[in-house]
Formats: C-alpha cells, structure tokens, sequence
C-alpha cells in the first residue's frame, strides 16, 4: 500500500497528521505558562548559558600536559 493510497484513507491521514513533503511533524503550539513556568525557563536558559560560558573558558588552555612519549609494553634498551 503506498502513500497515495493511504493518503486517500481520511481517517489515517488525520491520525498520522505528517507532512509527507517534507516529512515533518506540525510545530507545537504556544502553550499559555503561568508566571512561575515562564520565570524556570528563563533560569534554565541563563544556567545553560552559563554552562556553556565555562566550558568554553575551561577548554580555551589547550591540552593537559602528561608524561611525555608513551611508549607500548615493550622493553626498551
């Protein structure tokens, strides 16, 4: 059964409800969030933001040194 026929069954094209041109589900819509809601995501951004400030300050001093060459378990002479 390919997409046409399906496509030509209502009940399935309602229940499935993609876009098949551009295989994607339709967007959320704007949920109305109370005060509270709006004030933790907001904190959740800004300590994401944060986070990510520091990773990038943290990353920014190269590689850590080590003990120079590492060798196999080999014996050297």
């Amino acid at each position: 059964m390919g997409i046409n026929a399906l496509m030509q069954n209502s009940t399935v094209s309602t229940l499935i409800n993609i876009n098949i041109y551009h295989n994607t589900f339709p967007k959320k819509k704007e949920q109305n969030l109370s005060e509270e809601d709006k004030a933790f995501k907001e904190k959740q951004k800004e300590e994401a933001k944060l986070k990510k400030q520091m990773a990038s300050k943290a990353s920014g001093h190269g590689p850590i040194v080590t003990g120079g060459i590492k060798h196999s378990g080999k014996k050297h002479h």
